[in-house]
């Protein structure tokens, strides 16, 4: 599996944030252009889907519309600094509505989306929040995308609600070895 960082993570002395104190986002591949994003504490906060990037983790309604609105400023930054010329709308509060497309519900100025907002299920994959879904040009690559995730998570990741990871325990050897002999891996005896 690879993982992508950014370089203020890897320049960073204390690993977690950078020296803005903005917690950093972790972006590990997930199969043909699917990710997943994790905190630098290693939970799971959103995803990028093809030309969608999403995360998860907003208490409210409420704080979905501010967010959206927030994030959405940030995105479109990210995407003229990387495509000149890419318009930067203003956003304006009074115009932010909720609207049904007939399949999605959209945070929307006016009629324009900004993002799609998911909200709390019950079903057999329970969610306890609000997600938030953004839709990148068609014509972003993959790697501008990563660059939108990460605009929109110094937006977004101080106003998730993001739970706490549970002590691990200290890391156990794999009982597996990479180096080869032979035919086969070696194990270590008594190893399952």
């Amino acid at each position: 599996m690879k993982q992508f960082m950014s370089a203020a993570l890897r320049e960073s002395s204390c690993g977690a944030t950078n020296k803005k104190g903005i917690e950093m986002l972790k972006i590990i591949d997930g199969g043909e252009n699917r990710f997943r994003l994790e905190s630098a504490t290693g939970v799971d906060v959103g995803w990028i889907r093809g030309h969608a990037l999403g995360f998860r983790g907003l208490p409210t309604e409420k704080a979905v519309i501010e967010a959206a609105a927030d994030s959405s400023r940030a995105l479109e930054i990210a995407l003229a600094r990387e495509f000149m010329g890419h318009p930067v709308h203003d956003i304006s509060t009074s115009r932010i509505r909720l609207q049904h497309d007939g399949a999605y519900e959209w945070v929307a100025d006016g009629y324009r989306p900004l993002a799609r907002i998911l909200r709390p299920t019950s079903g057999q994959f329970p969610e306890k929040a609000f997600g938030i879904e953004f839709q990148v040009p068609s014509y972003a690559t993959l790697h501008v995308t990563i660059a939108c995730a990460q605009a929109v998570w110094r937006v977004l990741g101080p106003q998730l609600r993001i739970p706490a990871m549970a002590a691990a325990s200290p890391p156990q050897p794999s009982r597996v070895f990479p180096f080869r002999r032979g035919p086969s891996l070696v194990t270590v005896p008594g190893g399952d």
